[in-house]
């Protein structure tokens, strides 16, 4: 117990507490519980770890009183040691701390600032109650978004433990990827999930403002979500109950999802829902605003699935879900479950439907490092919907050359770099989302057309649920070229400049 003690005293002195104040009306979140907090000490991330295949399970209650925005829940996770080594210490990640009131404003770049605390500031938390392992009482700090436990003996290889949290939490009425306004609420790394093991241990960037900056593994979840009886609920997986309890006006959702990276829901009394099927299966659709042109999304939804299904492979789910939010973001992809904004949905295109769509091939099903290697989805689906948006090679070819044009003279645009070398959003888009595609582009012309999508096929049905690296997809690219691309990729990767575009658009005619 005293080395624990004095484990925990030095990580909390590790811990840098930040604060920064905001104009405008402050909305005071009920007082949390006093727990030990610190913000998270920093593990820079200089290589991509190595994924530890395996799948962790998840078995959540949720209770949810949407008139305070506050949350009763109890997490039971089954963890495996899949290291090959003893292991001392288990970490979670609790992202919902990155909106404490004391948490700063690293988590967001200031210019959108006003996006997401459009209703006024509101600050959020999860705090942990208790955890036990195996039934025991367990020690514990939770520091920022880290939480960290400390088995009483080593965990040995191979052995498996039963995990329990109990936690409260309150909601921000923010336009983040969790948040609220008076029609919903929405939960998008909301849960507390394991934290993903790297060869170097375990792997702990910051919630940096940029991006996505989660790494996650596979698992699966069961997940009990309690809401008032009026409430429609729209999460991961599969609906497998839904029972109204009429003697207190409550009903219990409860969803199954296996092959998930995550855990997302949105509740709201307001829903109304539409269903269109498509090649790629059935995508459900939960809307709040009537004005929301429902034909038209679904004929985008329809469109967009089969293009994705016929380029990279067939959705390996019968479902997506695509919900309604306020986010200040157009929109974001977890796993079966797509949350957008209202304004994209009133204005629906295929650039903003149809890459959301992707990210379902490319995020959750094919997961990578989005906080070391953005490039390696955002580079690869941006490029991937162009084809779908500009479906005449000429007119690709001009998007492509446009794109390359704003780009021309800028020297500082590296793809190597990661998350935390961006400070504002703008450099980080141009570098990982349209210089990456780009490098797709141009990789296109050099293997020509077939090849090219050749390889993104293979690339989905190599390393579908499990976390690709930027060299698992170039070391494919030379095996299905048939020759090496080292030279290739280094023109892209060393220097922050953009390589000339290339003279062919689509790898076997002459460029126009």
């Amino acid at each position: 117990m005293k080395k624990f003690i004095a484990w925990v005293l030095f990580l909390v002195l590790m811990g840098l507490i930040t604060a920064c104040g905001r104009n405008g009306p402050i909305e005071e979140p009920p007082e949390p519980t006093p727990t030990p907090y610190e913000q998270a000490p920093y593990y820079p991330i200089e290589t991509v770890p190595t994924y530890i295949p395996g799948f962790d399970h998840y078995d959540v209650s949720l209770t949810i009183d949407p008139a305070t925005r506050t949350v009763s829940g109890i997490s039971r996770t089954t963890f495996t040691n899949r290291t090959g080594e003893p292991l001392d210490t288990i970490v979670l990640r609790v992202y919902l701390n990155a909106f404490r009131e004391d948490a700063g404003a690293g988590h967001f770049f200031p210019e959108f600032d006003h996006s997401i605390f459009r209703h006024g500031q509101s600050f959020g938390y999860m705090d942990i109650q208790h955890v036990t392992m195996n039934n025991e009482d367990l020690d514990y700090v939770l520091m920022g978004t880290v939480l960290l436990l400390r088995p009483e003996e080593p965990l040995v290889p191979g052995e498996t433990v039963h995990l329990v949290l109990q936690y409260d939490a309150y909601v921000p009425m923010i336009a983040y990827r969790t948040g609220a306004n008076d029609r919903a609420m929405w939960f998008g790394m909301f849960l507390p999930v394991l934290a993903v093991l790297g060869e170097d241990g375990w792997l702990l960037p910051e919630y940096y403002p940029a991006g996505d900056p989660f790494v996650l593994g596979m698992a699966s979840f069961e997940v009990e979500i309690i809401t008032p009886a009026d409430y429609i609920v729209a999460g991961t997986g599969v609906t497998t109950e839904e029972i109204t309890l009429e003697e207190n006006d409550t009903k219990v959702t409860i969803f199954t999802a296996s092959n998930a990276r995550n855990f997302a829901f949105a509740i709201s009394p307001y829903f109304q829902r539409e269903r269109v099927t498509t090649d790629g299966g059935d995508v459900h659709l939960y809307y709040y605003t009537e004005e929301i042109p429902v034909d038209s999304i679904m004929e985008i939804i329809s469109v967009s699935m089969e293009y994705l299904s016929d380029r990279i492979g067939q959705y390996p789910f019968d479902h997506i879900r695509i919900v309604e939010t306020d986010m200040f973001l157009s929109g974001v992809a977890f796993s079966n479950i797509i949350f957008m904004n209202t304004a994209a949905l009133l204005q629906p295109d295929a650039r903003s439907i149809g890459r959301v769509l992707g990210h379902q091939w490319f995020s959750n099903i094919v997961g990578s490092n989005p906080v070391a290697e953005p490039w390696l989805d955002r580079g690869l689906v941006r490029y991937v919907i162009a084809g779908l948006i500009y479906d005449q090679p000429e007119d690709l070819w001009a998007h492509m050359a446009a794109e390359h044009a704003l780009l021309t003279g800028r020297e500082d645009l590296f793809l190597a770099h990661g998350l935390e070398a961006f400070d504002n959003w703008l450099d980080y888009f141009k570098t990982h989302h349209i210089k990456g595609m780009l490098m797709f582009n141009a990789l296109n012309s050099h293997m020509g057309e077939e090849l090219f999508w050749e390889l993104v096929r293979q690339y989905f049905q190599a390393f579908h649920f499990q976390i690709a690296t930027g060299a698992d997809f170039k070391e494919l690219a030379s095996e299905v070229y048939g020759y090496s691309l080292d030279d290739f990729f280094a023109e892209w990767f060393i220097g922050g400049g953009v390589p000339d575009l290339p003279v062919r658009f689509n790898g076997e005619g002459e460029a126009p």
